[in-house]
């Protein structure tokens, strides 16, 4: 049996990043494209405006975030509105090679540790795996079965199986809304968890990340503060790699988040009540 002296470690981050919308997920991201990262997004939420606000990303860093945007229009059907289904078969199509213009700028098989996937979010990509499933079997529409849900638990499952793998050898990133629900495993405790399709799939995504932190706002108005959570509560599991240089709280700075787990730079500084807004 081999020793941890031989352990084969990477510097590669696969994290989940947790917060409701409008807390500063998306915005954390700018930190990433100004160090120098090679964005490749894969929009569900549709919620990239704030990239554009140059407060937030300065302009000349615009061209290392790339982005694709994926949802099931609905289109009318009678007396209802009928998704296409597309957006699942779609979105795999892309992480498996990414074109830009009809050149490809390659996939999870060939994108390095200075590319990230970014999935934003899984909450909503959820939804595109369900109309997948679906429309794969006849129900666009219609009463969903339980073989559907069985389906697209499937296909996210996958999906994470595959990000995980030793195959990505580049960063990813997976941000999720939180849902409350019960752990079975702590006496029916509520916790906060993955917004992901059914309630059997959110427990397993920890195995599958490394990483998981949580943005938090506080205030109103010019009186915003936000914040990065990077060590659990009793109602929100989070873990971090290497806890002994990242601060339990900190600026949501992915960059520097990044820096500190790959071991390229001193920890960071705890967050203040003076901490600046993202």
């Amino acid at each position: 049996m081999p020793s941890l002296a031989s352990h084969p470690s990477t510097d590669l981050v696969k994290l989940l990043l947790f917060g409701p919308s409008g807390v500063g997920k998306t915005g954390a991201l700018a930190t990433l494209a100004e160090a120098g990262y090679r964005l490749f997004i894969f929009d569900f939420d549709n919620g990239l405006d704030i990239l554009m606000d140059p407060s937030i990303l300065k302009p000349e860093f615009r061209k290392n975030v790339y982005y694709k945007l994926f949802q099931d229009k609905a289109t009318p059907v009678g007396n209802m509105l009928m998704p296409q289904a597309t957006a699942w078969k779609l979105f795999m199509t892309n992480l498996a090679d990414w074109k830009e213009e009809g050149k490809s700028l390659g996939g999870f098989k060939t994108w390095t540790e200075k590319d990230v996937i970014v999935i934003d979010s899984v909450t909503l990509a959820s939804d595109c795996a369900f109309n997948e499933a679906l429309g794969m079997g006849g129900r666009l529409g219609q009463r969903p079965q339980i073989q559907d849900y069985g389906a697209a638990m499937d296909s996210l499952q996958s999906l994470f199986e595959l990000l995980y793998s030793e195959h990505v050898k580049c960063n990813v990133i997976v941000t999720s809304h939180l849902v409350m629900a019960v752990d079975e495993f702590s006496g029916g405790v509520r916790k906060a968890v993955a917004s992901v399709l059914g309630n059997k799939l959110a427990p397993k995504l920890p195995r599958y990340f490394n990483n998981m932190v949580a943005i938090e706002k506080t205030g109103i108005g010019t009186n915003v503060k936000r914040r990065m959570h990077t060590s659990g509560t009793a109602n929100l599991d989070l873990k971090v790699s290497k806890p002994s240089v990242v601060p339990a709280v900190m600026e949501p700075d992915l960059a520097k988040l990044f820096s500190l787990l790959k071991g390229e730079s001193v920890p960071a500084a705890p967050v203040t009540t003076t901490q600046a807004k993202a």
